[in-house]
């Protein structure tokens, strides 16, 4: 009758949608100065790295080698933090406008 104490604390995790293709982390090679490494990152981030780069005017390789010189372990989560950074002074900017 008695469950045991981890059941009660069990939690679901969803399992991934292939209909949702964005959401899944897409793993993609480059060359970051002068050497080849995978980055492992979710659509939308791989989306917005572009966007970022264009509003630069540079390439995503450079805009990665940046941030790859700025905090060089971790590099997928220092580009997640980037990207949240980037958008926060951005919106931060907007307001201040406004």
């Amino acid at each position: 009758m008695a469950s045991c104490p981890a059941e009660r604390y069990r939690i679901k995790v969803p399992h991934r949608s292939l209909s949702m293709p964005q959401r899944l982390a897409q793993k993609r090679s480059i060359t970051v100065a002068g050497h080849r490494t995978s980055i492992t990152l979710e659509g939308p981030f791989w989306e917005s790295l572009k966007e970022i780069a264009a509003a630069r005017q540079k390439s995503v390789s450079m805009l990665i080698a940046e941030v790859d010189a700025a905090q060089p372990e971790n590099l997928s989560g220092a580009l997640r933090v980037f990207i949240l950074d980037y958008y926060k002074k951005k919106a931060g900017a907007q307001k201040g406008a406004a």
